[in-house]
């Protein structure tokens, strides 16, 4: 029995990679190859939201995932990417309606006298926590295509286009070309 070896790359600097369907439907301006050993998930079938997601996270996926599903921008594998996503959107409202209007809290100290007195203020907790839980939402949501400026980047590839009622595959830089 022969057992195959498959090996994981990892882009970590310069700019990231753009997806081969996205290549195929720009025309490939920069000729560069494309990635032929790119998974091609399917996309996500059963909205279950995984069991260990808290239920406020709960609350969150069954509100958006629908909506990302129909965007075609939720597969099989981007369970956990979402899963996260939906935390910290979860995180930042429960954060959003702990701070309220207060990000910044009165500071209170008892003198000598046993008297409260204002000696400043500080910043409330909760207001860090729903700036953190932001930026990960933040971050969360532009690997999905989820603001105006990053589907700027995502691009579908109709398959219509490539096969016509014909059966005939069509060449896709046909479409540049004239």
């Amino acid at each position: 029995m022969t057992q195959a070896l498959f090996f994981l790359e990892l882009s970590v600097a310069g700019r990231p990679r753009k997806p081969s369907a996205v290549k195929e439907a720009m025309g490939n301006p920069g000729k560069r190859a494309s990635g032929k050993r790119e998974p091609d998930p399917e996309y996500l079938q059963d909205l279950t939201p995984p069991e260990w997601l808290s239920d406020a996270a709960r609350v969150v996926w069954a509100q958006e995932a629908p909506k990302f599903r129909k965007a075609r921008l939720l597969s099989d594998v981007d369970v956990m990417a979402f899963a996260a996503l939906c935390q910290s959107a979860a995180d930042y409202r429960r954060a959003v309606v702990k701070t309220g209007d207060n990000d910044v809290k009165a500071k209170f100290a008892e003198d000598e006298d046993g008297n409260v007195r204002e000696v400043g203020e500080h910043l409330n907790p909760w207001a860090m926590v729903k700036s953190m839980a932001s930026k990960q939402m933040a971050l969360w949501l532009g690997k999905f295509g989820g603001t105006p400026q990053d589907r700027t980047r995502v691009e579908l590839n109709p398959q219509s286009e490539l096969f016509p009622s014909d059966g005939k595959p069509q060449d896709p830089s046909a479409a540049y070309f004239h």
